[in-house]
């Protein structure tokens, strides 16, 4: 059946078994449509379905609740529906051809099969489910709620702009990247309970001038998991994540970032994965907790707005091999359990040995490890200030990766 400019009803249920073909032989923007009045469209899985449209022509199941077992080729121009929209078969939108929805209250459940996106496939206003299957290729989402289950597979990307809502753990495989271009533009992510982080989320990128906002309610967790990374990047706006943070897998950021909630903040945060942050992060909440095991590779400025901040782990300023200069605006616990890995390049601090600045209190312990970069051999009369600050409770465990006689 060929479907070419114009409006075909169907009034009730509809099942393929052959192939439906939307076509338009005369070009142009107009419009080829299948009504079917909240009817069910059942593609079976002999069933195909090409949109060969081309240009702008829009291919477009009105009021269709679509159950796809078979193939649907978006192969040219536009396509979109509005209803409720069930594939366990494969869909394919090949380069140069959209499939776009943009009615409120549509609803999309990828169950199983395969999503392949080779161009655009844009939600706005609606649902995407991602239950099981296999989807790749890039999904775009604007005030959008994104729902995963847990069989899911494949690799993809959904580009978040807008205000969206996310249900659900994010699998492996899986990138959120939120991105607003435009000065003055929020872009926000919001989280109704806690989640975990399996694949990659990038607040921003290289290119992103807008503010960025990851938010989970009522002061939950957000669990960076072992096999999780989260970057912070962009050109400029804020960037903000609004939640209680569980780092157990990667964190970088390269720009100005805040994490907590402003006011009165209860989150813990804790981090046993590896931290690598430069400029400013403003830190809220009743603590922070660097765990054995947890890795802290920081230049810039962490300020601690009255953040209890431990550590049982490792501090490594700029990251092994980098002098750097790491300054923190509040006090520090360093327990028994500690590390300081301190680069000695030079005499001069922050640019040729690790320094770590504390505006408060210190309470030393733990291990200070030293190791000697770029030839440089100490002299008698030489010294390095490690670790400053206004007060200094207790000392180091121990000091150690120098020869004897060095303290």
């Amino acid at each position: 059946v060929v479907l070419q400019s114009g409006v075909v009803t169907v009034d009730g249920n509809l099942e393929n078994s052959g192939t439906i073909i939307f076509s338009n032989p005369t070009g142009g923007s107009l419009r080829t449509e299948l009504e079917l009045n909240q009817g069910l469209l059942t593609n079976n899985a002999d069933g195909i379905i090409r949109v060969q449209t081309g240009g702008d022509t829009l291919a477009f199941l009105h009021e269709a609740n679509v159950a796809n077992v078979g193939a649907i080729h978006v192969e040219s121009g536009r396509f979109g529906y509005s209803g409720f929209f069930t594939n366990r078969g494969d869909i394919s939108v090949e380069s140069g051809a959209v499939f776009r929805v943009t009615q409120v209250g549509s609803e999309f459940y990828q169950e199983d099969g395969r999503l392949d996106v080779a161009d655009r496939l844009s939600f706005n206003a609606s649902l995407f489910a991602y239950n099981g299957g296999e989807v790749d290729g890039v999904v775009d989402l604007q005030d959008t709620t994104l729902s995963f289950g847990d069989r899911t597979a494949g690799s993809s990307t959904f580009l978040l702009t807008g205000s969206n809502t996310l249900e659900g753990d994010v699998p492996a495989g899986v990138t959120l990247q939120l991105e607003s271009q435009t000065p003055g533009i929020l872009s926000r992510l919001t989280a109704n309970q806690s989640f975990s982080n399996h694949g990659v989320i990038q607040l921003g990128t290289g290119v992103s001038a807008g503010n960025i906002d990851l938010i989970v309610n009522g002061s939950r967790t957000f669990t960076n998991a072992a096999d999780g990374t989260i970057t912070i990047e962009g050109a400029g706006g804020t960037r903000n994540l609004l939640a209680a943070l569980n780092n157990q897998g990667t964190l970088a950021s390269s720009v100005n970032w805040n994490l907590g909630r402003t006011g009165t903040s209860t989150e813990l945060h804790r981090n046993r994965g590896v931290m690598v942050t430069n400029e400013t992060v403003n830190i809220r909440g009743l603590s922070f907790l660097n765990e054995s095991g947890g890795v802290i590779e920081a230049t810039g400025t962490w300020n601690l707005n009255s953040t209890a901040f431990t550590s049982s782990g490792i501090f490594s300023p700029g990251g092994q091999g980098i002098a750097a200069s790491w300054t923190i605006t509040g006090s520090l616990t360093l327990t028994s359990l500690s590390e300081i890995q301190c680069d000695l390049g030079g005499t001069q601090a922050g640019a040729e040995f690790d320094q770590i600045n504390v505006s408060g209190v210190v309470d030393l312990g733990g291990v200070l490890h030293c190791e000697l970069t770029d030839g440089f051999v100490p002299i008698i009369g030489d010294s390095h200030l490690i670790v400053t600050y206004s007060t200094a409770t207790s000392d180091f465990d121990a000091i150690t990766g120098l020869d004897s006689g060095v303290t």
